[in-house]
């Protein structure tokens, strides 16, 4: 754990991160850094332990939403 905590504290898992985004990126021909992203929502329902929620009209579902920003390739 401490090596776990240290690592985490200096950052190494983004650079890894970072890393390995840019080396797959120029693998499938790609610029390193992406330069696109796409924005994206999932309507989920809400457990009856949950805390306040909202409802999505167009779903017709009372819960949250989940949102995540991806690049190109996924």
């Amino acid at each position: 754990y401490r090596t776990f905590r240290r690592w985490s504290e200096q950052g190494k898992f983004e650079q890894m991160h970072d890393r390995l985004r840019a080396q797959w990126r120029q693998r499938e021909g790609k610029n390193a850094e992406p330069t696109a992203a796409v924005i994206d929502a999932q309507s989920t329902p809400g457990s009856p332990q949950g805390g306040d929620s909202g409802y999505d009209a167009g779903k017709k579902i009372k819960g949250r939403k989940r949102h995540l920003v991806v690049d190109t390739l996924g």
